[in-house]
């Protein structure tokens, strides 16, 4: 074998990682049995568009994407109240993005737009805030604990992501982006656009692993004494991406929006994604189960829309869908 060719087969080796050479939906084994379960204590829901979910203690926190108020407040009996007005003053948030779990009965608010973290806990059945901090940036933050938040990577982080270290006052910028399908030199916030990731963290684990939202690529990641170190990337596909003048847009509109963070979600055995097939003429919606390890296991056909989904430590899963126009939450029971 020449020279030219083995250098041909390294760099193809390079680009494309752990490459799957089925397409992705096939990757994983199709299971018959999914049914749900409406939670008749929980009534009807008023929202304009949910956008995040979660779970603590058997109380639901529900952010909403618009409206005088972003986030709703479910205690156990199904009584509920809102709270956080959209706007841009002290108190106030831009939308509802950044909600995200911190303990088994405290939570995160990170603004994007106005670069905060509000931390708030559950105590009595109320919902209190207890601090509030300014940080470089607010993209898509996963809290490890109170001090540090794995980040994907948007300015000022030059790498795929990023930690921030809040006790220290620090933000450090770990992996490099995957190789690009394009033959241009990408600047760094096209590639921050062209692999921006959705992240999930392993409860009670150090472990994080990341989907990119307009790639079919997976990251697997450890923190390990405040370093983001990569331990396994798996490359299903990579879309290629056109330039239109400063602009990098995908080929094709298939390729975006596949992953959205809304819709993943992880229990101590298991991820959960909510991935829509737009490859059918249904445009019909899986549930897709993975490993830690980013390896692919099951697919569930969902009988509905889901629009944000949740599970718990043990694996109860619920998600946010209508039933007779009506926003609702059910709780999702799979066929093992």
């Amino acid at each position: 074998m020449s020279i030219q060719k083995i250098t041909v087969i390294l760099a193809s080796m390079i680009l494309t990682g752990c490459r799957s050479e089925k397409p992705f939906i096939e990757t994983f084994e199709l299971k018959n049995e999914v049914s749900f379960r409406l939670l008749s204590h929980v009534p009807a829901l008023i929202l304009t568009h949910p956008i995040r979910m979660i779970v603590l203690d058997d109380q639901f926190i529900i952010a909403d994407f618009e409206g005088d108020t972003l986030f709703t407040f479910i205690n156990k009996k199904g009584e509920s109240f809102r709270f956080g007005i959209q706007g841009r003053g002290p108190g106030e948030y831009v939308d509802g993005y950044g909600l995200a779990i911190l303990s088994d009965s405290s939570f995160i608010i990170s603004d994007r737009v106005l670069k905060r973290i509000s931390f708030y806990k559950i105590a009595s059945e109320k919902v209190l805030k207890y601090n509030e901090v300014s940080v470089p940036m607010a993209y898509n933050i996963y809290p490890y604990d109170e001090n540090l938040m794995v980040t994907n990577g948007q300015e000022p982080f030059d790498k795929n992501y990023g930690v921030l270290d809040l006790l220290r006052d620090t933000a450090f910028s770990y992996i490099d982006f995957p190789l690009s399908t394009t033959n241009d030199e990408i600047p760094e916030f096209a590639k921050q656009r062209m692999f921006y990731s959705h992240i999930v963290k392993k409860p009670g684990s150090n472990r994080f692993v990341s989907f990119k939202a307009s790639q079919l690529i997976v990251d697997v990641m450890d923190l390990n004494h405040e370093e983001l170190v990569l331990v396994d990337r798996r490359v299903f596909a990579q879309f290629k991406w056109d330039k239109d003048g400063n602009r990098y847009s995908p080929q094709s509109n298939e390729s975006l929006n596949a992953i959205t963070g809304s819709r993943i979600t992880g229990s101590i055995s298991n991820i959960f994604i909510c991935y829509q097939d737009l490859s059918r003429e249904d445009k019909s919606w899986n549930l897709l189960t993975f490993t830690w390890e980013g390896i692919p296991q099951n697919r569930y056909e969902l009988p509905f829309i889901p629009y944000c989904i949740f599970s718990t430590a043990d694996g109860t899963l619920y998600c946010i869908t209508t039933v007779e126009m009506e926003y609702r939450i059910v709780e999702v029971r799979l066929d093992k």
